[in-house]
């Protein structure tokens, strides 16, 4: 028996909810990335970012997203005690008091630093308040106990969330001194230090994120998927997510000449292109659902689409270099999706074709008319054998 037909139909719903993990882990890269670029010099604005602004939006509605899937796909366990409930709303708040922060520091709509500065003050103060009631329910469901592999996700991500707010908390201290108690020259000194928290922001959006996630899978969550399948979905997301900064700077968002960003960023996608096939290679992951081969095509045909995209986005650059390596990607990509595809059978279409049950039964009456009938020739035969002898 093959293995396509072995695999598990995916309902919509569970289709709905691997793509939307995939899209949040991606736009979350792409933000982290577009704000690195941009505290290292190569955007075009200093004052104001609204692809910033867009992507900690759309990673606030993919965290929504996952929750609503998350229940309806039944991966949640329910029913859902008072302290898991409360878990899920002092995580939703500080995440959305991280993300007004974002909204607030990149959109600039007051131009008065010090009022900007009061209102991050104000969501930073909610957020610390969320995140004291987060850890007294974590206390109470059992995030900590006994080690295992769950609990160590959740020390790892905890770790590294409480270090990003607390560097955050530092440089906001520095900011806010800078902006409310001196006088806001726009100095040198000054861009810097606000050019520093901008960096700060979008990661506490995304170390927030990390620790409501880390605390959900501990004892909350029941998504019936191995390590791999998981490590497969966050590095897909996450190279769509550097592909997508790419896709960015092909509108000359980024600053334009001898610009070394997009070379080491394409790399970067490579890298994990090569690591997502040796891992569908040799640990198959999702094999409940597709074969490895149907794995692989729709990866590369994944990436494969974002980097035409980009391509697409490079017409009109005076940059014509990354506009060629991205080509030499997007080709690559497309060739191996075509290999797999026809070795997997979706080129072909026999995928989509159902089997028919008739058929073989009508099969199985031929077999059987067609022995019936070889054993009437040799009974008639042995008949004639017979008659000869006794003439």
């Amino acid at each position: 028996m093959s293995s396509q037909d072995t695999v598990e139909v995916l309902p919509w719903y569970q289709w709905m909810f691997m793509a939307v993990l995939v899209l949040g882990v991606a736009m979350a890269v792409a933000l982290i990335v577009r704000t690195v670029l941009l505290a290292t010099g190569y955007g075009s604005d200093g004052n104001s970012d609204p692809l910033c602004s867009t992507l900690s939006f759309m990673v606030l509605l993919c965290y929504i997203g996952l929750h609503l899937l998350g229940y309806y796909c039944q991966y949640v366990k329910t029913p859902l005690t008072r302290w898991y409930q409360w878990m899920v709303i002092t995580g939703s708040l500080a995440i959305v008091s991280a993300c007004f922060s974002v909204l607030t520091i990149y959109t600039n709509y007051t131009s008065n630093i010090a009022k900007t500065a009061y209102i991050v003050l104000a969501s930073a103060v909610m957020q610390c308040l969320s995140y004291i009631g987060f850890l007294v329910c974590a206390v109470n469901t059992q995030c900590f106990g006994c080690i295992n592999i769950h609990r160590i996700a959740f020390y790892v991500m905890a770790a590294l969330s409480a270090i990003g707010f607390l560097v955050y908390i530092f440089i906001f201290q520095w900011y806010y001194d800078s902006a409310v108690q001196d006088s806001w020259s726009g100095d040198g000194n000054h861009r810097n230090k606000i050019s520093l928290f901008k960096t700060t922001v979008p990661t506490n959006l995304v170390c927030s994120i990390m620790l409501c996630v880390g605390a959900y899978q501990v004892n909350m969550c029941c998504i019936p998927w191995s390590r791999w399948d998981v490590l497969l979905l966050v590095l897909l997301g996450s190279a769509l997510g550097i592909l997508i900064v790419i896709v960015i700077s092909g509108h000359g968002s980024l600053s334009g000449g001898n610009d070394p960003a997009s070379y080491i960023l394409l790399f970067l996608a490579t890298i994990a292109t090569i690591v997502l096939l040796v891992i569908i290679h040799f640990k198959e992951p999702l094999s409940q659902y597709w074969p490895r081969d149907r794995v692989a095509c729709g990866v590369l045909s994944l990436v494969s689409l974002v980097a035409w995209i980009g391509v697409m986005s490079f017409y009109g650059n005076d940059e014509r270099t990354p506009l060629y390596c991205l080509v030499v990607y997007g080709c690559i990509t497309f060739g191996g999706a075509l290999y797999y595809g026809f070795r997997s059978g979706l080129a072909q279409g026999s995928c989509f074709t159902k089997k028919s049950t008739g058929s073989s039964t009508q099969l199985q009456g031929s077999e059987e008319a067609v022995s019936s009938t070889e054993v009437t020739v040799e009974s008639t035969s042995d008949t004639v054998e017979v008659t000869r002898d006794t003439e």
